[in-house]
């Protein structure tokens, strides 16, 4: 892959890159970014997080200058999005959130644009949903519920339809997983406040395990099938830990993982 971007950067020094080659070029960019954030561990080289950014953001930027001058090519637009999400994911591994939620809202509004132009493309609609709930699950884990729960609520909303149409997709069950653990943490953080009451808290609480657990369980499924790696195949233990959170906050003891029902992504919210 390192000799591949190198001779493609040769072309591009040389003039000679074509258009082609330039999106050759972006997706082994690419692809070097996600080996470099979530490929299989290797001592001292993977992951790189803040190297896998660096990649990702070249990707981007010939990605971008390329849907400037094509900008009917839904092709095209769509990899714009995926590379602004990818960005995001990866800033969220590294902890800026920040940075995370500004390219999560660059991608969201990339993937409504085409879902506009396309209402009948059901690949448009779930790509709003997923962005949707990576975008909710970052602000809730900031306290910004409100706005989490709102995103969330639409993702969920979009995505039930789609995983009863094809309940075996692991693509769809990865992103109701996703939206669960999301739900996961704006329960959890609407619980953590304290101006709500003590009985509308614990309910929130409640909500949140049930939610983790039902993410958990598809990222369990996962990582059993060995069909996971790195930070994707740490998920389970991430997810147990904010788990065990909720478990103190209801008083109860810490007790081996038992897999909850299967994943409704139907939102409900406890009153308060």
């Amino acid at each position: 892959l390192g000799k591949a971007i190198s001779l493609l950067e040769s072309l591009e020094v040389s003039g000679a890159h074509t258009e082609q080659a330039q999106l050759q070029l972006a997706l082994a960019y690419s692809y070097q970014g996600k080996v470099l954030d979530s490929g299989a561990p290797v001592a001292g080289l993977v992951p790189n997080l803040p190297a896998a950014l660096a990649q990702h953001r070249k990707a981007g930027a010939i990605e971008e200058a390329l849907a400037r001058a094509d900008p009917g090519n839904a092709a095209l637009q769509r990899r714009v999005m995926g590379t602004l999400v990818q960005l995001g994911d990866t800033a969220v591994k590294l902890g800026d959130r920040r940075l995370a939620v500004e390219h999560y809202r660059r991608g969201l509004e990339a993937a409504e644009k085409l879902a506009r132009a396309d209402p009948a493309n059901l690949q448009a609609q779930s790509d709003v949903a997923s962005v949707s709930a990576s975008l909710g699950s970052t602000l809730a884990q900031d306290g910004d519920t409100a706005e989490a729960f709102l995103l969330l609520d639409r993702a969920a909303k979009t995505l039930g339809p789609v995983a009863a149409r094809d309940p075996a997709h692991t693509g769809t069950r990865s992103r109701v997983a996703e939206c669960d653990i999301g739900l996961g943490y704006a329960h959890a953080a609407r619980a953590a406040n304290r101006a709500v009451p003590v009985e509308a808290r614990l309910g929130h609480w409640r909500e949140a395990k049930a939610r983790f657990q039902s993410g958990r369980a598809f990222w369990a499924e996962m990582r059993d099938r060995g069909l996971t790696t790195g930070s994707e195949a740490a998920k389970p233990d991430e997810i147990d830990r904010e788990i065990a959170k909720c478990d103190r906050a209801l008083g109860l003891r810490n007790t081996p993982f038992s897999p909850a029902p299967a994943a409704s992504a139907e939102v409900v919210q406890p009153r308060e």
